[in-house]
């Protein structure tokens, strides 16, 4: 069980996860930022 995860979600999850390692082997990059807002923000705090 992943705490906060919906019941019935586990086959997305897993997929997901899966398309995030592969692209991640591709470009052969070891990490990646996560971030909880949308790119409208990033936008916005650069320009200000």
């Amino acid at each position: 069980n992943i705490k906060g995860l919906e019941i019935g979600r586990e086959d997305i999850i897993l997929a997901g996860t899966l398309m995030v390692i592969k692209i991640m082997d591709y470009f052969e990059k070891d990490e990646i930022i996560i971030s909880y807002s949308d790119l409208l923000e990033g936008v916005l705090f650069h320009n200000v």
